[in-house]
């Protein structure tokens, strides 16, 4: 078969560089043969070997190795809410609020009989690393703080950074996960956000736990970023018994707020304190939080019992209820097995009996996954009798 004019003329150009190249074009390319031939080899082998994993682990596995997991099957109970957390979605919806007709009774948390209970006696649907959503790398949940707190969850943990500004590189703080660029949310938007959402709902208490993580931010920074709304609604506990739900929402505060990782010595700005940001480890004894797998989670008198605050008043007790997956990213299809109804019943249970306390911080990954919500408001009904 004749070389074509394209081949003519690149022999005729290479000739003018002072070599030929006439074999390239005449003879077959054995070598770029051979290499076809090892990366069929190469294919095939890898392909048998993704076929019998897939075959002993499963699709869904798999996927949750690397916190791929599909959250349109998993979204199994009342968590509610769609891709932005406002409701619908693939969960049931499960409804929070169930007090009686605005006017004819008191109401505290979605139920009138929480009301004569301490703040420290009922019990929060928590949400682990708030800020870390669908929006993010790597993230806890599939829908943004906000959704959850329209659906009735009532804690929020929150990591703080101190990280450079894009654009001038001075320090800010932020929220964040684990690094500066990782799961970030603005302060300022979500404490408005917060703010409008305790102003819409007169009747409910938020306790948010800040963890103060990359950069050293310290508790008077994140005062700094409030609005004087959230300030004013901030419940300043001075010691002694902590109040009722009633007493919280008629003396018109609606927040708890507590921080832990942090040194008490960076407690202050100069003069400037942050008095209503509590340490959380001085009153509140907490689970571990770093579980290999659901079965260590199983294992109540490991995973119950205290691993942080120990020595504190205890008045609080929060369970750490999430385990990531074998990659250590957060895993959906976990979540699924520990944030379904009978699992939490006997997680809350077991906890009870190997502590002597009651949960009041049960901690959740993937906020709309599983029915926390209504074991939440079946143990505060329980509670309040």
């Amino acid at each position: 078969m004749g070389r074509s004019s394209y081949q003519e003329s690149k022999i005729e150009e290479e000739e003018n560089d002072g070599y030929d190249t006439r074999d390239r074009y005449d003879k077959p390319p054995v070598c770029t043969k051979m290499k076809l031939l090892v990366c069929i080899f190469l294919l095939v082998t890898l392909g048998g070997a993704a076929g019998i994993v897939y075959a002993i682990f499963g699709l869904e596995t798999i996927k949750s190795w690397f916190g791929l997991d599909n959250a349109s099957t998993l979204n199994t109970g009342g968590g509610g809410g769609d891709d932005n957390g406002n409701g619908g979605g693939n969960a049931t919806a499960y409804q929070f609020m169930q007090c009686p007709v605005t006017g004819e009774g008191d109401c505290c948390n979605g139920l009138e009989s929480n009301c004569a209970l301490k703040v420290n006696e009922i019990m929060y649907a928590t949400v682990h690393n708030a800020h870390s959503d669908n929006n993010t790398e790597f993230s806890n949940n599939d829908a943004p703080l906000e959704g959850a707190l329209e659906v009735g969850y009532r804690g929020l943990m929150l990591d703080v950074c101190k990280c450079p500004n894009s654009v001038t590189q001075e320090l800010e703080v932020i929220f964040c996960h684990g690094i500066c660029t990782n799961s970030v949310r603005d302060p300022a938007e979500v404490f408005t956000n917060i703010d409008n959402f305790l102003t819409a709902n007169p009747t409910e208490v938020v306790i948010i736990n800040f963890e103060l993580s990359v950069g050293g931010p310290i508790p008077a920074e994140i005062v700094d970023l409030m609005n004087d709304g959230m300030k004013s609604k901030t419940y300043d506990y001075v010691g002694g018994a902590w109040p009722t739900m009633k007493e919280m929402l008629d003396g018109g505060k609606q927040l708890l707020l507590f921080e832990h990782g942090g040194s008490s010595s960076y407690y202050c700005v100069g003069t400037q304190c942050a008095g209503s940001i509590n340490r959380f480890h001085d009153y509140a004894m907490e689970t571990k939080y770093e579980f290999g797998g659901v079965d260590e989670i199983e294992d109540s008198a490991n995973s119950c019992a205290g691993h942080r605050g120990i020595t504190g008043t205890r008045d609080f007790y929060a369970v750490n209820n999430f385990v990531p997956g074998v990659t250590s990213l957060p895993s959906q299809s976990r979540a699924a097995i520990v944030n379904a109804k009978d699992f939490l019943i006997s997680r809350i249970a077991d906890c009870e009996a190997e502590t002597s306390l009651k949960p009041n911080l049960v901690i959740v990954d993937f906020w709309q996954t599983g029915d926390l919500l209504e074991v939440t408001q079946d143990v505060n009904k329980a509670r309040g009798v």
